[in-house]
């Protein structure tokens, strides 16, 4: 029999129930409403607004007892002539407190959290809330998650020897230079060891040195963890955009033709395409460039290498830097672009000289060829300042020129491993960046036509202060509509809200 949803003055008899069911090898959810879910208030400064006007939002959040509540929330400003919105879809409320636990699909999940729709609740939970087991798999031992969380980042990995076995008790140093780090650990009993809390950075690489506990020997290697990544399923085919298309959406599609139109005759423009002039700058792909790729005195790119051919590192130089001269023979080599010295090579973003020797750094000049290199990049003139301040403590005396080279493999100055070298570069960090706004100092036709913007605004991260209070600033777009925004957030102690109100644009 159905068991309705309780509040918080029957827990007995929803135990009961459960109980009853697990008996049976099945259960069911039952809803219990705590009628602790925050609330959330958002008041715009002014009554009315215009087009490309500026909108301030008030944002105000109370607990059950009116309390003030400090916490983090993300507000959404979706304009409804762009797009259809749907009150009662899906939010943060819902997916916590409700649909999370189901296994179907549940249309409009946002109806059961307005008004009094406990019969309606029940009804759904009782249709996809009940779950039948079997006792012989509850009691079997938990099962291990297949990828683990990870809390930081960090480098974990293992010191093994030459015959592959771990090393205990092995000094093992990692060190990167963007961003700065140095540090140092020890290897436990099954060779093991982890560098934790790393500094998050959009890209870097770091170096990695295991030694004897003396530090005289550079006989081990290191083995680092590979991440294990989930396996996707390929993309299914989609349906045609035209499938589920409803009114508003064909209207949407009709006024932006129509804004179209209207902006093409106001300019003038209509289909004619003004001149163009393209000036190509050469790029090295994935460069350390200090100044940004491309940004260097003279830039040598994989078409320029191309046309050179199969060659090592050093003729390539030759044939390619503007000025380059070579003294001297084998691994006793000078270089000089023009009247500079050649002071430093660096080699995806990191300093030959902090690992090798000038005579071994000359060796690497005949071992690496040209199918090895992306780019070469000189620094001698108007770029080399940067490389002053990165790279020395005290500014050479003379001028001096500086290579700046990029390789395929993104190894650095380590080809090929060597035992006691490791480098890894981790998986590129993407940080966040802000949502862009227009700034209307002045209401302008001609930019009301071109501002037809879907989302208005995005905010992912509003910090209500400890009045619980916070402001949220945009402008509107350049035609009158009205905007659906959408508030919600929580403050970290298992209390969530969320609330959905419509804004006019006359």
């Amino acid at each position: 029999a159905p068991f309705p949803c309780v509040d918080s003055n029957n827990r007995e008899g929803a135990r009961i129930a459960v109980e009853c069911l697990a008996s049976l090898g099945h259960e069911r959810i039952i809803y219990l409403n705590q009628k602790d879910n925050l609330k959330i208030t958002v008041i715009p400064n002014q009554s009315t607004y215009a087009p490309q006007d500026s909108i301030a939002l008030n944002v105000q959040v109370k607990d059950s007892n009116n309390n003030p509540v400090q916490g983090a929330f993300s507000m959404s400003v979706i304009n409804d002539l762009q797009l259809n919105p749907h009150q009662n879809n899906g939010n943060m409320l819902t997916h916590l407190l409700l649909t999370d636990d189901l296994k179907g699909y549940v249309q409009d999940p946002a109806y059961y959290f307005t008004g009094d729709h406990n019969k309606e609740l029940d009804d759904l939970l009782l249709t996809q809330g009940w779950t039948g087991f079997d006792w012989k798999d509850v009691l079997q031992p938990a099962k291990q998650f297949t990828y683990q969380p990870e809390p930081n980042f960090a480098i974990k990995g293992k010191v093994v020897n030459l015959f592959d076995k771990p090393v205990k008790g092995a000094n093992v140093s990692l060190m990167a230079i963007r961003p700065v780090v140095s540090d140092k650990t020890q290897s436990d009993e099954q060779g093991r060891f982890s560098f934790d809390d790393l500094p998050l950075a959009d890209s870097s690489a770091y170096f990695i040195n295991p030694t004897t506990i003396n530090g005289k020997s550079r006989t081990y290697d290191v083995v680092l963890d590979k991440p294990e990544w989930p396996v996707f399923s390929k993309n299914r085919r989609q349906m045609p955009w035209y499938v589920n298309t409803d009114t508003i959406i064909l209207k949407t599609a009709d006024t932006i033709l129509i804004n179209q139109s209207k902006m093409e005759k106001l300019t003038g423009m209509g289909n004619v395409l003004q001149e163009v002039v393209i000036k190509e700058k050469r790029v090295v792909k994935h460069s350390f460039n200090l100044n940004g790729p491309g940004l260097a005195d003279q830039v040598i790119d994989d078409k320029d290498i191309e046309k050179v051919g199969k060659t090592n590192l050093l003729e390539l130089i030759k044939k390619k830097v503007n000025g380059i001269r070579v003294l001297g023979i084998g691994n006793h080599l000078k270089l000089y672009v023009r009247a500079n010295p050649i002071d430093k090579i660096i080699i995806d973003g990191i300093d030959a000289s902090k690992f090798f020797t000038w005579s071994e750094i000359c060796d690497l000049l005949y071992y690496y060829t040209s199918d090895d290199i992306e780019g070469i990049e000189v620094m001698d003139k108007a770029y080399i300042s940067p490389y002053y301040l990165e790279f020395y403590s005290i500014p050479p005396i003379f001028p001096v020129s500086i290579l700046e080279i990029t390789t395929k493999h993104g190894d650095g100055p380590f080809l090929k491993k060597t035992h006691g070298f490791t480098m890894y570069r981790p998986p590129v960090l993407v940080l966040p960046k802000e949502f862009y706004r227009p700034k209307y100092t002045s209401k302008n036709a001609t930019a009301a036509l071109f501002d037809q913007r879907t989302t208005i605004h995005w905010e992912p991260n509003i910090i209500t202060n400890k009045d619980g209070k916070a402001t949220v600033t945009f402008y509107a777009a350049g035609q009158p509509a009205t905007y659906t925004i959408t508030t919600e957030g929580s403050n970290m102690n298992g209390n969530v809200g969320s609330i959905t109100q419509k804004l006019v644009i006359k």
